[in-house]
């Protein structure tokens, strides 16, 4: 990541300073949110079993795909429909 950040500084200087400037805010929101969901999995890693933790994580795919049709007016496609029902049978077949 940092290389990226790197290179993309030398190369755009001018757009990098201008996105930095305008988007800081949501950017160190962003980080902070990250570290604590973070912290969370690794807590949660402490106090449940490991292999549950890790699916339960996976669930994240379909928060994500929640946000994208609902703000981005994604459509779901049989694939990810597919993918959403994995996801859902693999945490109930772990819960019997």
């Amino acid at each position: 990541m940092i290389p990226t950040v790197i290179a993309v500084m030398l190369i755009r200087r001018r757009a990098f300073f201008v996105a930095i400037n305008e988007n800081w805010v949501a950017a160190l929101l962003g980080g902070a949110l990250s570290l604590v969901a973070y912290w969370i999995v690794i807590w949660a890693f402490t106090v449940a079993p490991i292999p549950i933790v890790a699916a339960l994580r996976e669930t994240s795919i379909l928060f994500a795909l929640l946000i994208g049709m609902i703000w981005l007016g994604e459509k779901v496609t049989p694939i990810r429909g597919a993918s959403i029902l994995m996801v859902l049978l693999g945490l109930a077949v772990m819960r019997l």
